[in-house]
């Protein structure tokens, strides 16, 4: 058997492996969970697929490649808990996809054989903070394999320029912005690249230009569908997400020093320093002298830049919130820091020399104190207000010891007795030639993380709380094609029952009213059962929700 096939078996068996660990963690789930991020994908999907408007009103924007590939299921069933396993399923083979991608940047990346590579790449891709986002139907599943595979084009692109390479880079960065706006700087450094080829001359100009048209009319053209299904999806969209509003962010230079200071210390956390090891080898790599064995210079300086550069940005963008778990976020850091867990894991099995491992496992430990002792003295005002919504961190979820804040104090004494504790295993692995204990090790405490993070989401994100109840409505008073108002009171942002009102009602279509009786396109209108005043309006109540505060009028 050729190597090239046989890396190619590895990463299917990967591949295999992690998308049915995925969908398997996912099952039961019929109902979406977190408001409004996974509602606007499933807005997306039915809009895109020709069914009927789902009305996102006001809330946050969100790049529509996800929901786009969602949207043929549409062309078979508008069934809503069909159209969620859906939803899970391409979750799940999504991240399957990103994990065989991830053992060809272990390749590219480290020094390692095929088995080892798989065994890393396996290891990282079951991660709490990567798995369990198969159980959201947000775009971070699309964003991974994306991500990898512009960072492995790029390093291919770096090294020996081409056209077909230039355009490839190009597509793929305008298809990761078209998942999420934060992969933007994909498309930037990729026309760096390109331009730097070129001024090299090592790549025609003419190659060079046809590459840089490639990118930026992908960006553009995202551009241009976003705002396009935005037009017709939103009434009053949001600007908080938008490159504007980023722009904003960055004039206040304390909430994003202190919002680096959270993010760091998450990966720090939720990786148990491996992602600091991962830092220290490319560092190594990119500013000394080049080495026989992976990774080069020119690859550690790549992925430096580029897992940089996505994670500054989330770092700004994150910045001056008002949640705890924005304080110390995770999600979007989660899906671009994998290439270094490689790495960093490639280290602690002595795959990649370095010298003085405790010394460095007790520097990261006492980062990480650091860092949480500095976290708690600017922000424990924030941190003890709640412990956040747990699938944004879902790194420290293994750590939890709160349902009502974020301990990072007590976090901190037990993430960094485990990174020194690792980087003790790894200098007695290293002694006696036994790698494998050290991957023995990180599998360990990868499965029992996995399971005590499985505990808490499924105890508090299950689903919405089934109001599946609503679907009666379809066989009575609100059949198909029949129209419905959403009362909204003035200033009030309360849309979540309208958002799962049309989860479960997906061929009505919802109008927001602010006013009772003007601006009304239908006899019946969603509204809570006291408190609106249509108890006093001469209305009458047609339905009550049996699990809220609201019900059906008929006016």
């Amino acid at each position: 058997m050729s190597d090239r096939r046989r890396w190619a078996l590895a990463s299917v068996a990967v591949a295999f492996v992690v998308t049915i660990a995925r969908r398997w963690i996912s099952r039961g789930r019929d109902e979406y969970a977190i408001w409004p991020d996974e509602p606007a994908q499933l807005a997306i999907a039915r809009f895109v697929g020709g069914g009927t408007r789902w009305n996102m009103d006001n809330h946050s924007v969100w790049r529509p490649l996800f929901g786009t590939i969602l949207a043929p299921v549409y062309w078979f069933t508008d069934d809503p808990t069909t159209v969620f396993h859906t939803a899970l399923t391409l979750n799940a083979v999504l991240g399957g996809l990103a994990a065989g991608l991830l053992v060809q940047v272990a390749r590219r990346l480290t020094p390692l054989t095929i088995r080892w590579c798989a065994a890393v790449a396996l290891i990282v891709s079951l991660a709490p903070s990567v798995i369990f986002t198969a159980d959201f139907v947000f775009s971070e599943s699309l964003v991974a394999p994306l991500f990898l595979a512009t960072l492995l084009v790029l390093l291919r692109l770096h090294e020996s320029p081409t056209r077909r390479d230039a355009v490839l880079a190009a597509l793929l960065a305008g298809a990761a912005f078209g998942a999420h706006s934060r992969m933007l700087p994909l498309t930037l450094i990729t026309i760096g690249v390109i331009g730097l080829a070129a001024f090299r001359r090592r790549m025609a100009l003419r190659d060079a230009a046809i590459g840089i048209a490639t990118a930026l009319a992908a960006a553009y053209a995202v551009s241009a569908y976003t705002s396009y299904l935005v037009d017709r999806i939103w009434n009053q969209p949001s600007t908080r997400n938008s490159i504007g509003g980023v722009r904003e962010q960055l004039t206040s230079r304390l909430p994003v020093l202190v919002s680096a200071l959270g993010q760091s210390w998450y990966l720090l956390v939720a990786s148990i320093g491996i992602v600091a090891f991962g830092v220290i080898a490319l560092v190594r790599a990119a500013t000394g002298p080049e080495q026989p064995t992976a990774p080069t210079r020119g690859d550690a300086r790549l992925v430096l830049v580029v897992v940089g550069a996505c994670v500054a940005l989330s770092i700004v963008f994150m910045s001056d919130r008002w949640r705890s778990d924005q304080l110390v976020y995770g999600r979007y850091n989660d899906a671009v820091v994998t290439p270094v867990l490689v790495v960093g894991l490639a280290v602690l099995i002595g795959a990649i020399p370095l010298q003085r491992v405790v010394a460095f496992g007790a520097a990261i430990a006492t980062a990480v104190l650091l860092g949480g002792a500095g976290l708690w003295a600017l922000r424990s005002d924030v941190l003890s207000d709640s412990n956040g919504l747990e699938p944004m961190i879902l790194g420290l979820q293994p750590f939890a010891t709160s349902d009502t804040a974020i301990d990072v104090l007590r976090i901190s004494v037990w993430a960094s007795a485990l990174a020194f504790g690792l980087a003790g295993i790894s200098h007695a692995a290293r002694r006696h030639a036994r790698a494998v204990v050290v991957l023995a090790a990180v599998g360990v405490l990868v499965t029992l993380a996995g399971i005590r993070t499985s505990t808490i989401v499924d105890q508090f994100w299950d689903d919405s709380g089934d109001i599946s109840a609503v679907e009666v409505l379809r066989d009575g008073v609100l059949p198909d094609g029949v129209a419905v108002d959403f009362y909204l009171p003035p200033g009030s942002t309360a849309t979540s029952r309208m958002m799962l009102y049309q989860f479960h009602l997906p061929r009505t279509e919802f109008t927001v009213v602010h006013d009772r009786a003007d601006g009304a396109t239908s006899k019946y209108v969603f509204a809570k059962v006291t408190g609106d005043g249509f108890e006093n309006s001469g209305a009458r109540l047609v339905w009550r929700d049996p699990r809220g505060l609201y019900g059906l009028w008929e006016r």
